[in-house]
């Protein structure tokens, strides 16, 4: 779980103009087919590990290199695979 989640926030966080992602758990929760709960323990340990900080607001700011560590590596491939 914590790969899908830091695979959908490093994907956010490419499309945010000033790097601070706005999002809700429930909404998290509802981009990744989970239940809240599921969203709340993975956020919490992705927090531990220093990928993410939050706040009570809904504002998320990403350390991206921690992130893409725990995001599988499906993330940026097909990216690469069409940049010619």
């Amino acid at each position: 779980m914590e790969c899908r989640t830091a695979r959908w926030l490093l994907e956010i966080h490419d499309r945010v103009a000033n790097g601070e992602i706005r999002l809700t758990q429930e909404a998290l929760a509802q981009l990744l087919g989970v239940r809240r709960t599921t969203v709340t323990l993975t956020m919490r340990k992705l927090r531990a590990v220093g990928c993410i900080i939050s706040e009570r607001r809904g504002v998320l700011e990403v350390h991206r290199p921690r992130l893409e560590n725990v995001a599988c590596e499906c993330y940026g491939a097909p990216e690469d695979q069409t940049d010619v």
